[in-house]
This record gives C-alpha cells, structure tokens and sequence, in this order.
C-alpha cells in the first residue's frame, strides 16, 4: 500500500471514530442519567420506598404522604404536597420557575394501562374539585413519530410501570376525585380523595416560590431555604448523576482503547502484534535456554546446527533479502526472497557470531542480533523488517 494511501486512511478513519467518541463524551452522560432515573425510580416504587422516590423529582415536599391506596391489582398511588418546578412562560427571563402542587405517582401498572395511540389518543386525568367541577392533567408527554403531538407515556413506553403527574395549584385548589383513562377513554382507575392547598407546607414555601419566580438568583432565597428545610425536604438527584458520569466515562475510555487497537491493526503500524511478538520472543528465549548440564554437553562439541531465519516485512516489500554473520572462523549467508514468505534454513557451524548485516532496498531490521549464538541442533530466529523512511519519519 502506497505511503499516501496509507495516510489517507487513517485520517478517514480516526477521524471519523474521534468524532464519535467525542459526541459519545457529550451526549453519554446524559442517557446513562435518565436510564439510571428510570431505573432507580422503579425501584424505589416497586419496593413501596415512595419517599424515596419522589426525592428524585427534586424540589421541595412534605416527606408524609398525602394520600396513598394500594389496588387489587398489586398497583396503586401515591401523593406528596410538592414545589416543583416547571417551565416559564415565554415572556419570562429565567428557564423555570416553581409552583404547587400535588405531585404523585400512579405505580405498578405495567401494560395494564393502555396509552400507546399515534391518533385520537384520549389518555387523561381528569380532576373534579370540591364543587364538581372537572379539570383535565395531561399525561401524554412523547411524541414518537414526531408530528408534534404527543402519543404515549415515556416511563411506560420504555418499557417501565409508573406514570408521574402533577396536580398545580393554578389548576384547582381542592381535590375530591382522580379518573384516569386510557386511550379509548375507558376508566382505568377511580380514586376518591380529600385535599386541598390548605396545609402549613404550602404556606411554608410560598415565600419562596415568590421570591424564586421574581428572581431566581435573589440572595433571600438562601434564608428562605433554610427555614424551608427546618421542617421538610429538598429532593436531590446528585447519587444518580455522578454513577451516570462515572458509567460513561468507563464506556468512552474503553470506546477509545478499542478504536485504537483496531486503527493500529488496520491502518497503523501493527504496534500491538509488535509488541506481544516481542513478548513471545523473550519468553520462548527464556524456555528454550540450555541448563547449565545441556552447555556442557552440546556447547563444547564440534557441530553443525540447522539455523531458520524468518522475516516479517510489511506486505509491499518484494525485494529479496540477504542477512549475514562471521566470526574468526566461519561465515554464513542466507538469501530469503518474497515467494518463499521471507523465511529460509541454512547449515551452520555452532558458536558466536557477529559482525551482522541485513540488505534489502529501502528496508532496514529492527531487531537484527549484533550478536547471534548459535547453539543446539536446530534454532530459530525472526526479524521483523521496517521501511527506512517510516523510520526517520518517527
């Protein structure tokens, strides 16, 4: 493969895998957050730790539970009194602001409760207040096949058995009854209820809440949230997040490890066989060394050794290749060409040999031994072979 070809190459290739990996950095963690939020919220659900579970929401609310009724079929729901937050208006300066509400969790319903319908999808909560009056929540809140309106649940369509909902102030300020439907607008659950915002929680935060929706980065807020927090608690998600971060900063290093060994062996310089030869070669050394009985035996004999020599040299050589040694009495040569896979066999007097040569045009060993001794009825040796300006260029 010509140089340039080569070089053409790995830019393409590098390229293209860096760009990945480092898309992969940017949008990794925020994946591995909301699959690990899904997962943990399930749990918690599952395992009636409903505290728990609303403490991923963040926001502030009353850990004791408004109301809580466990069905038949093994699901139920859940409410806390909350202060959430939610998206300002359009007119508004600040990304969100924070409101009241009820926020609670219908949990267990796995595929019980049907709200998967690209058109006409009638899933809803339907809210009636003291005085009979009924208000609808929405609870539709993904689009699938983008035609901007919304089509399913998130938490049930990926594959988990909870819907969260909020109940705001601004919608009503008392509650008397929940209906949940489905997407034929069948009753899926009824629960008959008692609440209202008349609870010292609420007055606890509205402060805040005021102050907050004014200017988030007011100084009183500081204040307001530790008197806040004297009585009840501030959810808080930070666990999650830093495992998220710590999941994905494990898969992007491993990402970038594995493009590397697979650049080295398609478009590099083959470092990595390189090396595991090199290791391979020192421990075959190690083993085939001759105890100290064995040199007496064969070292101090008169003798002829059969001596192979194989080269490794990068697939576009062709050129035959000549290596040579001599000592005080003896010399040998042995010419290896392309055909026969750059390896040949030559009959050699035993002893030390220096003085080491390797010709080849435009190519040079890297490993040549300046010193080869040759010993035993039959040895072998491998040389691996680089281009002379892949050399200089490094």
């Amino acid at each position: 493969m010509k140089s340039g070809t080569k070089i053409f190459l790995k830019i393409i290739y590098y390229g293209f895998t860096f760009g990945i990996g480092i898309l992969l950095a940017f949008v990794l963690p925020g994946l591995k957050y909301y699959e690990k939020l899904a997962y943990e919220m399930e749990y918690r659900l599952n395992n009636e730790k409903y505290s728990e579970a609303m403490c991923l929401i963040g926001g502030y609310y009353d850990e004791n539970i408004a109301y809580q009724e466990a069905f038949d079929d093994e699901s139920g729901i859940v409410l806390f009194r909350a202060a959430t937050l939610i998206d300002s208006p359009t007119d508004s300066k600040q990304q969100y602001h924070m409101h009241e509400a009820y926020a609670g969790f219908l949990y267990c319903v796995d595929d019980k409760y049907l709200v998967d319908r690209l058109e006409d999808n009638e899933t809803v909560l339907k809210v009636t207040d003291a005085d009979d009056n009924i208000f609808d929540i929405e609870l539709l809140n993904e689009d699938t096949n983008e035609d901007e309106i919304y089509d399913t649940i998130t938490t049930l369509k990926n594959g988990g058995s909870y819907v969260y909902f909020e109940i705001p102030k601004e919608v009503t300020n008392t509650i008397s009854k929940l209906e949940f439907y489905d997407r034929e607008k069948k009753l899926f659950k009824e629960i008959t209820v008692s609440l209202n915002f008349n609870h010292d929680f609420y007055e606890t935060v509205k402060e805040f809440i005021d102050v907050y929706n004014i200017n988030s980065g007011d100084s009183k807020l500081n204040e307001l949230n530790d008197e806040i927090l004297k009585k009840y608690v501030i959810g808080s998600y930070g666990d999650i997040k830093s495992q998220a971060e710590t999941d994905a900063t494990i898969f992007v290093l491993v990402y970038f490890i594995w493009i590397y060994i697979l650049g080295d062996l398609l478009v590099g310089r083959r470092w990595i066989i390189k090396f595991f030869k090199w290791i391979y070669r020192k421990i075959r050394k190690k083993k085939d060394e001759p105890t100290e009985e064995e040199k007496d035996n064969i070292y101090g004999s008169d003798y002829f050794t059969q001596l192979v020599v194989k080269v490794n040299a990068p697939i576009e050589c062709i050129s035959p290749i000549t290596i040579s040694y001599s000592n005080e009495a003896y010399q040998f040569s042995i010419v290896l060409s392309h055909d026969e896979g750059y390896e040949g066999k030559a009959r050699v007097h035993a002893g030390s040999y220096m003085n080491a040569r390797l010709e080849c045009d435009g190519y040079k060993a890297i490993d040549l031994p300046s010193v080869l001794n040759v010993r035993g009825f039959k040895m072998e040796i491998e040389v691996n072979l680089e281009k002379i300006d892949e050399i200089n260029e490094s």
